[in-house]
């Protein structure tokens, strides 16, 4: 399982990859792909992590940036290489 994640102060997102046989164990290329699940944690008011908030419904534009976040950062390292 690839993970992938960015976090604020306030704001923990997280997505999950399946491995797949063409995707090598450092490969953080998934660019073309979705993620299998993700989690988003308020760590204000949650810091222990136990409530995953990814489909309350008024923190999608939330959750729309972080996903927008980590996709430029892992496309980034990928472009890196």
């Amino acid at each position: 399982m690839l993970k992938q994640l960015r976090r604020s102060r306030d704001w923990k997102y997280v997505r999950y990859f399946r491995s797949k046989a063409q995707y090598g164990e450092y490969d953080v290329d998934c660019r073309e792909r979705w993620p299998d699940s993700e989690q988003f944690l308020d760590l204000k008011n949650d810091p222990a992590e136990e409530t995953d908030l990814v489909a309350e419904p008024r923190l999608q534009g939330r959750i729309r940036e972080f996903r927008e976040r980590c996709e430029q950062h892992y496309a980034a390292l990928v472009l890196a290489r």
